[in-house]
């Protein structure tokens, strides 16, 4: 392959990095698919809150569906949870998977059943642990000695 005389801008080179598909092929290598997920969990839940409040005080009103808000939620913590499941392939170990079905079971809960701030937050947390258990257990098995 041949490369040009001149090395590429800063600028150029920082958007071929923001490529989507090189992106997505960058986050599955690494097994840092859980933890997007689980960011994308954590900003429909507090995002859609903090716009909705910064809405309300710039005096524009926001009517959003809290059933759809929590379906969405649940959507990424559900997805968290089954790429967890799937990284057992990898480090053969069970402990991040039931660690992250309760976490999503508790966030389930607090949506559907019986909402509370503290429950919520505790779910959040435990679906943290277990997708950074799997990610030290994905990163460590992938190291030969």
């Amino acid at each position: 392959m041949l490369r040009k005389a001149k090395t590429p801008v800063k600028i150029v080179q920082w958007l071929h990095h923001l490529n989507p598909r090189k992106l997505t092929g960058e986050i599955r290598r690494r097994g840092l698919s859980g933890t997007v997920s689980l960011a994308l969990a954590a900003i429909t839940c507090y995002g859609t809150l903090a716009l909705v409040s910064l809405m309300s005080l710039l005096g524009v009103s926001l009517a959003i569906n809290e059933g759809i808000w929590a379906g969405g939620i649940i959507f990424f913590a559900i997805i968290a949870t089954v790429i967890i499941g799937l990284g057992k392939r990898k480090h053969h170990s069970i402990k991040p998977l039931i660690t992250a079905l309760i976490g999503s079971g508790i966030l389930i809960y607090t949506m559907y059943v019986s909402y509370s701030m503290l429950s919520e937050a505790l779910g959040f947390i435990i679906l943290a642990i277990a997708t950074y258990y799997d990610y030290n257990l994905r990163r460590l098995s992938g190291v030969k000695t």
